[in-house]
């Protein structure tokens, strides 16, 4: 027949398996807790933020943010010299065009200024063909 279990100790929880005492304590397995590594990579976040930077990397980073802000300064007055040549390449071909429109309507107006005269020659009568 099978025997009824017994009540475990008050100190434990019916729900977790007992423990069992090993049966060889003297096995050649090492313990892996006691076996880890004391190195730096596998130190915890608090341990590797206590440590000092190097004074050669905060030089570096220093120099770093110096060459980036010189940098940005150098874009910005390449940016302004580059607004102020189109500026001024716009000014030049602006005139250009201005000039172009000017010789353009003085040509119109001597056009309008030769049929006009024709047109009063032609009404006095005095055309190439009646005087020549």
């Amino acid at each position: 027949m099978l025997k009824p279990k017994a009540k475990p100790p008050p100190g434990l929880d019916a729900c977790q398996p007992e423990e069992k005492d090993a049966p060889n304590s003297t096995s050649t397995t090492p313990n892996r807790q006691n076996n880890k590594r004391k190195k730096e990579h596998t130190m915890t976040g608090a341990n590797k933020t206590d440590r000092k930077q190097s004074t050669s990397w905060l030089k570096r980073q220093e120099e770093r943010k110096k060459m980036e802000a010189i940098k940005l300064l150098e874009r910005e007055i390449r940016e302004k010299e580059e607004e102020e040549k189109r500026a001024k390449v716009e000014k030049i071909m602006a005139r250009k065009a201005k000039l172009k429109e000017k010789e353009r309507l003085e040509r119109l107006s001597l056009k309008l200024s030769q049929k006009k005269l024709l047109r009063m020659k032609r009404r006095e009568g005095r055309t190439k063909k009646i005087a020549g």
